[in-house]
């Protein structure tokens, strides 16, 4: 049954005290640092509960059940600003089943962190070298990559609960947290158990490059051969790449994709933006629908909100900066964003270009090494090939259908 339908006595609380908090924080930390390694049954048990909490119809439903029930749960969402629809219980145990949830993936997040911190301790003792790591290794990433699975799987789940809503909004900002602070270089950020910040403000002197910084966009077309993956020691990007991979996989770049696009994101849960979560990562930038929705990158100001709150998100050497010029720095960032993008090509750009560009260039360059022309002469010809000449998968619609 449902987590406080049961009937084994168990009354919905009126109010929530320290102890219930305190049980909340319990759950957390046995979950991220209580079980040693998260195998697939752990995995099996949480993404169940998840679905049964969350009123997903079970697979043996036929399709058109499936979607009809989807469509009457968005409604009452719609309706009722978000609470659970739940036709015997008081409405207000939504609250009840988000702070649970929320410690649950809160639990998975810390679990995922702990053990990305294990493989790179190993990692280090071994100097770099896979053949050196102990067997535990393998143990510890398959842990790291099932607690991965587990935020894949629930955001898969919440994806399809539209419209936004309080419950929704609240899980995927941990659920990308989660997955950022996982694949994000440890030596770029101090992880820290509150969950409502900026993350590029938990510490003064962090590398990660604020929303409003002016060329954070552009340096990552300019500087694209600079890419940790490029520069980086080969016994390192073995270990690295053979337990957690440089790049978060296809799958959890999609996800996050859509949590931002299908705005179901809490942003100031989630910690970042959707930029942020590119430029974090060192994921490949190019001028796309979501960077210019302002939604997606920055909380929107509550004009309405009695009494006016300060809007806090970044901070400048003034304090908190204000919303209108928050938005002109970062329109500021995209207009050198589209100014880098349809520059020439260099070689301090190529990765930036899309693959069969890319051979191009490569192509060409080898048939100018065998003939004996000059290195300078191929950059020169090269910088006068457009994007455009060859396809960018990368590059899409910027209708939301086509979205």
């Amino acid at each position: 049954g449902d987590l406080l339908d049961d009937d084994c006595g168990v009354d919905v609380p009126d109010h929530y005290c320290r102890d219930w908090w305190e049980m909340l924080g319990a759950v957390s930390t046995l979950i991220g640092y209580g079980i040693e390694n998260m195998t697939n049954q752990h995995a099996s048990i949480i993404c169940a509960f998840f679905v049964r909490e969350l009123d997903i119809a079970d697979s043996s439903e036929n399709e058109q059940s499936r979607q009809k029930k989807y469509l009457k749960q968005n409604l009452h969402f719609l309706n009722n600003e978000g609470l659970e629809r739940d036709e015997d219980d008081d409405p207000s145990t939504a609250i009840t089943h988000v702070h649970l949830l929320s410690a649950i993936l809160n639990g998975i997040r810390l679990h995922a962190n702990s053990a990305r911190v294990r493989l790179e301790s190993l990692s280090n003792d071994a100097n770099g070298n896979t053949d050196d790591i102990s067997a535990d290794a393998a143990q510890i990433s398959q842990s790291f990559h099932t607690c991965v699975n587990i935020l894949l799987d629930i955001g898969e789940r919440i994806l399809l609960r539209l419209p936004n809503n309080f419950v929704n909004r609240q899980l995927a900002g941990l659920i990308v947290r989660g997955l950022l602070e996982a694949y994000m270089d440890s030596a770029m950020m101090d992880v820290t158990d509150s969950v409502a910040c900026y993350l590029s403000q938990n510490n003064a002197d962090s590398k990660l490059r604020s929303v409003v910084d002016p060329l954070r966009y552009a340096n990552a077309i300019t500087n694209s051969s600079a890419h940790p993956l490029v520069n980086s020691h080969p016994s390192t990007t073995n270990a690295r790449e053979q337990f957690i991979g440089f790049h978060p996989p296809r799958d959890v770049q999609d996800l996050v994709k859509g949590l931002f696009m299908r705005d179901l994101v809490d942003l100031n849960i989630a910690g970042c933006g959707y930029g942020d979560f590119l430029c974090w990562l060192h994921l490949p930038i190019q001028p796309e629908p979501l960077l210019f929705d302002y939604t997606s990158n920055f909380p929107q100001e509550d004009e309405d909100e009695e009494p006016p709150q300060e809007y806090e998100w970044v901070e400048d050497e003034h304090g908190f900066m204000q919303y209108p010029i928050l938005v002109a720095c970062y329109d500021f960032s995209l207009m050198m964003l589209v100014r880098e993008w349809n520059k020439p090509w260099n070689p301090q750009s190529h990765l930036s270009f899309s693959i069969p560009f890319r051979n191009a260039i490569s192509s060409l360059a080898l048939c100018a090494h065998r003939y004996g022309v000059p290195a300078s002469i191929v950059e020169i010809v090269n910088s006068f090939l457009p994007r455009s000449w060859f396809d960018d998968e990368r590059m899409c619609c910027w209708s939301h259908e086509c979205q």
